[in-house]
């Protein structure tokens, strides 16, 4: 899922609209001699027509799933491994480890999840179905138990690996035998998906034992367009060995199955790594794409989904200053090839260590939650990713939680150390929690700045910010009289205003009605852990009490919950004094250093039971 990529994706965008505009050749000069033909008509900054006209299968206007947060998280390489035997830490294989880690996205506010769906982990069709006609669901069962009871929708991504039994070879990526079988519901894929879309359709019909919240959001395969531009010089398929025709027959039968099991399920798809529009198999030369978006049109490709999904990954700097307008140009590609599709942009962040460049990861989650909202056919956002593996965070940090896995993991999760993005991420969800996904903001200006203007339910709140990663302006924004609480990035409180000129910079501010705000927003969390089971993965001490002292005479108690885990939240920012009561622990205590853009938790204590 992490792109090694997307620059030259965008490099090869951004010449292809200047050969455009300057009225030269059609065809990029870096794709070489492989690429498809020219579009048959070009507009600007770059608009392909396609070669057929579709019609949407239902209407995009009442294709929306129950949700209640524009902004979704996706899962990670942590979600699980590639087999049945449990890996330390990776959720699929522990029921606490997943429930904690829907608790911290409940308590951020983010009720979408899209679960990993490369690499042939357990999620897969070759785990769910190991032999034809024998499912094991425990894996997706857990899931949808966890996501139920801390009411976050799912977005299944299902497939992504073909078992051996049902493509005759021991590489997932080959599409199975009997794809283009005839009748299509005999085949093995559309009894797949036809199982597990009932499984989970909340009909009361063969559905999971005591399912609530139904799957109503399906995706079938994930960038299944990828090669693997990296390893020349053949650049092998990364997900899926097919052609274009291959993959558009796959999406056909899966939509085919998914709606004979539940008529108001939304397939969703196809979930390529090229951006929805993009006009060739190549970006600067390398041959990135197995088929181009062109290609995926002329195959029929619109057909088989409701609303259509992509991944994209901006550059870190200046992504989106003005000249550059790196978000508005992928819009107007994505606009161009959609056919009158609703969009779900499934797959977007930003790097950033939690202690050293977290800074552009905790704007831009807001900046690009806040500008994709704005369109009025795009209908979610999800982050890559939610929670990542400290094993591999030196050289990803993406997530806005990490968690300890490998063998180091057993005796200490879950743990959790939060980025600072966590906490922009869950005060903008705090501060636009009265709207929806179908409440888009209003753009009001796109110059220097950007201001935007969320209104519904009499409430009203204006966020902007400077486009430039550094320096700033003055904006000038008309409240209609009204007196606005602005709120900082970190949640600062930053008085009051009633309209005029605002001194902005690039952290977005909110300029919201509801004037009332509690500045304080720290926290201090971690884990107590029985010191006699070091190495054992269920230690955790439940009831214990924490102690913690602090600023202004601050002292306050909280009670260890049955995952060992404990928290203070609201805390002002200083120097807090944590202790343990009643038992001896390793350390005896800790001071910690709360601040808005410090990083927080795995402030835990190994504990002796028995001294």
């Amino acid at each position: 899922m992490r792109k090694r990529y997307h620059w030259f994706v965008l490099a090869v965008m951004l010449a292809l609209a200047a050969v455009v505009a300057g009225g030269a050749s059609l065809r990029p000069a870096l794709a070489g001699a492989a690429d498809p033909p020219p579009p048959s008509r070009v507009y600007l900054p770059l608009v392909l027509s396609p070669f057929r006209t579709y019609l949407s299968l239902i209407d995009a206007n009442v294709i929306i799933p129950p949700a209640q947060k524009f902004l979704g998280a996706n899962g990670g390489s942590i979600d699980g491994g590639a087999g049945t035997i449990p890996s330390p830490g990776l959720l699929a294989y522990y029921p606490s480890l997943r429930a904690k880690s829907f608790q911290w996205m409940e308590t951020a506010g983010i009720d979408w999840y899209r679960n990993y769906g490369s690499d042939a982990i357990v999620y897969s069709w070759r785990y769910v179905e190991p032999a034809a006609g024998q499912f094991d669901w425990s894996y997706w069962d857990e899931l949808v138990r966890q996501a139920q009871t801390h009411h976050i929708n799912l977005l299944a991504s299902i497939g992504n690996a073909v078992p051996q039994w049902a493509n005759g070879s021991g590489d997932w990526r080959q599409p199975p035998s009997d794809l283009y079988g005839q009748p299509m519901q005999n085949t093995a894929w559309y009894k797949f998906v036809y199982a597990f879309v009932q499984r989970y359709n909340g009909d009361g019909v063969d559905d999971m034992p005591d399912l609530i919240q139904p799957i109503k959001s399906w995706e079938f395969w994930n960038e299944p367009d990828l090669r693997e531009g990296w390893n020349p010089p053949n650049y092998p398929p990364h997900q899926f060995a097919g052609s274009v025709t291959d993959l558009v027959r796959l999406r056909a039968v899966a939509y085919a199955a998914a709606k004979a099991a539940d008529p108001t399920a939304t397939v969703v798809g196809p979930a390529t790594a090229q951006t929805t529009g993009y006009p060739s198999q190549y970006a600067a030369g390398v041959h990135w794409f197995i088929w181009s978006w062109p290609e995926f049109l002329s195959a029929g490709g619109l057909n088989t989904v409701d609303a259509l999904s992509f991944t994209h990954y901006f550059d870190s700097n200046n992504w989106d200053v003005a000249g550059f307008d790196e978000p508005d140009f992928i819009l107007s590609m994505v606009d161009s090839g959609r056919g009158g599709k609703p969009v779900w942009f499934t797959e977007s962040g930003w790097s950033g260590a939690p202690g050293v460049d977290y800074q552009v990861k905790a704007r831009d989650i807001v900046r690009l939650t806040v500008e994709m909202w704005s369109v009025p056919w795009m209908q979610h956002l999800f982050w890559y990713d939610f929670q990542e593996q400290s094993l591999l965070a030196s050289n990803n940090h993406r997530g806005l939680t990490q968690t300890t896995t490998g063998p180091s993991a057993s005796g200490t999760e879950p743990d959790p150390l939060f980025h600072p993005a966590y906490r922009t991420a869950e005060l903008m969800q705090q501060i636009l929690s009265g709207y929806g996904i179908a409440d888009h903001p209003t753009l009001l200006d796109a110059g220097d700045a950007r201001v935007y203007h969320f209104s519904a339910h009499g409430d009203d709140v204006w966020v902007a910010w400077w486009r430039a990663d550094s320096g700033g302006g003055v904006v000038n924004i008309d409240t209609g009289g009204r007196t606005t609480r602005v709120i900082g990035l970190y949640g600062q409180d930053l008085g009051l205003f009633s309209g005029g000129a605002l001194g902005v910079g690039p952290d977005p501010v909110y300029l919201t009605t509801n004037l009332n705000w509690n500045p304080d927003v720290g926290r201090i969390a971690g884990r107590l852990h029985d010191a006699g089971q070091p190495s054992n993965f269920d230690n955790s001490v439940i009831g214990a009490t924490v102690a913690v002292t602090g600023p202004g005479g601050l002292s306050e108690t909280a009670q260890t919950d049955s995952d060992g885990n404990y928290q203070f939240s609201g805390l002002p920012d200083g120097v807090y004094h944590v202790t343990v009561q009643g038992f001896a622990s390793q350390p005896a205590s800790y001071d910690v250093n709360v601040g808005r853009e410090i990083y927080w938790g795995q402030t835990s204590f190994a504990v002796s039971i028995n001294p």
